[in-house]
This record gives C-alpha cells, structure tokens and sequence, in this order.
C-alpha cells in the first residue's frame, strides 16, 4: 500500500469533537436513565473502551479513504470485527451479565485477549491506520 502522512484537518477535528459529543451524552444518559437505554448503549460508561473502539473504527475508515490501494475485504471485515467485539463484551449490557454468570465472563475474557486482538492483528491494519491517523 502506497500511503503517505497526513495532518490534522477539519475532517479529523469534527471526527473527534463527534466522538467527545457522542460519549458524553452517552455517560449523561448512562448516569440519568440507564434502563430507557438500548442494548448496545454502555452499561457502565467506559470512557477507554469507548473512545478506544470508536477512534480505532473512525481512523482505520479514515485511513481507507486516504489509501490508493485498499485492503482486501475479509481484512477490513476482519478489522471491525474485532473492534466491535471488544466495544460489545465491554460496553453494553453484555458486561453486567458477564458480572453474574462464569461463563459469560470467561467469553469476555477470552474475547478481550485473545479472539478481538487476533482478527485485528490478522486484518493487518498497519498501513491503513498509518494513512488515516493524523
């Protein structure tokens, strides 16, 4: 992939003013009505785990637009996969039930270190997030 470095812009700036937005509404909303919330809202507001998916999804989708050449599919599927299983067993309601139950705990577990990181690191992603972090 022929990629090259990119600064920081407005596309970048309004990217990360959303995300800041977006997760503080969301821990407002986690605070004042947690059982109106949907299945996928957090259930107990994690401002790493939120942040760290959703800048991961925001800069690989930027670094696609920025590459020449684009990864195969099964990468880029590969690559959200894994980001969304980490903000899935850490964030919603999934994370309470893992709480209570051993065995949804050890899902959890094994979701956050092993099978998350494998399809992300198989997914290759290096060149893309290179293209797309400013």
């Amino acid at each position: 992939m022929n990629t090259t470095r990119h600064e920081f812009d407005r596309t970048d700036a309004r990217g990360l003013i959303a995300i800041a937005v977006l997760g503080a509404a969301l821990d407002l909303a986690e605070r004042m009505v947690p059982a109106g919330l949907p299945y996928l809202a957090p259930y107990i507001f994690n401002a790493p785990i939120f942040a760290g998916t959703l800048l991961a999804a925001f800069w690989y989708g930027r670094g696609l637009a920025r590459c020449e050449t684009r990864p195969a599919r099964w990468r880029i599927l590969a690559f959200y996969a894994g980001v969304a299983a980490i903000y899935f067993v850490g964030q919603t309601r999934f994370e309470y039930a893992a709480q209570h139950m051993f065995f949804l705990n050890r899902v959890q577990q094994t979701t956050f270190g092993v099978f998350a990181p494998f399809l992300i690191a198989f997914s290759w992603p290096r060149d893309v997030l290179a293209a797309g972090v400013p």
